[in-house]
């Protein structure tokens, strides 16, 4: 890749989310720190805001009734839990269970809370709170506006997989009181992860491990269990404050941002489905680099080059007009993605 075909995003979003990335691909040198310590207590809080719901009742010959408050009578379900797959393409599940809405979650009152939920599960399906469709079950939808203890919900799901075998990973609810919570302790811990990406390859390890921990003692973790969020969030803020003196580590490096996208030609469909999400891809590039003029893009599937290149001949002319002008990069040392 060309240094002068690249940008560096200067935008504090951007940049915490590319040392992210960093970070995932190349973790620094392993250390028993404070702020670590205070990360995996945070992240385990807030874990515990959601509530699995891993087993259901589920059949293939069904409708919107089987996931009614009163069903027909006599119908036979099976158990599904994470882990459940079926191998046969284009087939429709119909997933059902009740869920009694408790007083607390995590030791926190949710009456008067929203309730969403999400589902892992492939390709794609619709959630149901009492036999009324809500929206997306795996974008997620809200299945109740206003929590009320002790209250039956019967939660249901339309599931339907493509051209590809179908799995059913797990389900969760989310419950809005914790919202700000959970979205602000993720952002303080991104924020302490992105900076931690770097020590490792600071020439100051020993200062910037310092200020780290400085920064992670200042969070009250008391006050985040006994839900007192004025002190909680006053105290995050002062160590997202005391974060922004390593602005000097950032500096230390430049970021290269570079445009890609991974696409199997042929996992789990047929070859003609995995030539048409490469045209479709490449052409949905094309009107990204017109609304972006500065953006490169690197593609990596040499097949679908030829594939374009003998079956849709107007989309191989404009990568290939791309690559002289140095907006395409051609990278990946294979013939084809594995």
């Amino acid at each position: 890749m060309r240094r002068d075909a690249c940008h560096v995003r200067r935008m504090p979003v951007a940049i915490w989310f590319a040392i992210f990335a960093v970070m995932t691909l190349s973790a620094a040198p392993a250390r028993a720190e404070g702020y670590k310590d205070v990360a995996a207590a945070l992240k385990s809080r807030i874990e515990k805001f959601d509530v699995a719901l891993d087993t259901w009742n589920y059949r293939a010959a069904c409708d919107e009734k089987c996931i009614g408050v009163n069903p027909p009578e006599g119908l036979k379900w099976k158990k599904a839990g994470p882990g459940l797959y079926w191998p046969e393409a284009n087939q429709v599940f119909w997933f059902r269970r009740e869920y009694t809405v408790p007083e607390k979650v995590a030791g926190r009152s949710i009456a008067g809370s929203k309730i969403f939920l999400k589902m892992n599960v492939s390709d794609g399906g619709d959630a149901y709170a009492n036999g009324v469709k809500k929206g997306s079950a795996t974008d997620g939808s809200y299945i109740a506006d206003n929590a009320k203890p002790g209250e039956k919900i019967v939660i249901g799901a339309r599931v339907e997989n493509g051209t590809w075998p179908g799995a059913y990973l797990g389900a969760k609810l989310s419950f809005s009181v914790f919202d700000e919570t959970a979205v602000r302790t993720r952002d303080y811990i991104d924020r302490l992860n992105a900076a931690a990406g770097l020590v490792g390859y600071s020439k100051e390890p020993a200062r910037w491990n310092a200020l780290l921990d400085s920064s992670a003692a200042l969070v009250n973790i008391s006050a985040l269990d006994s839900f007192d969020d004025a002190a909680y969030f006053a105290s995050l803020d002062e160590a997202k404050k005391k974060l922004e003196d390593t602005d000097d580590l950032f500096k230390e490096y430049t970021l290269w941002l570079v445009g890609y996208s991974h696409l199997d030609l042929a996992w789990l469909w047929d070859k003609k489905e995995g030539e048409t999400a490469a045209r479709d891809t490449l052409t949905t590039v094309y009107k990204l680099m017109d609304e972006y003029p500065e953006w490169i893009f690197a593609f990596s599937q040499a097949q679908a080059v030829e594939w374009m290149r003998k079956d849709y001949p107007e989309v191989y002319a404009q990568l290939l007009k791309l690559f002289k002008e140095g907006r395409v990069e051609i990278v990946g040392g294979t013939w084809s993605e594995h």
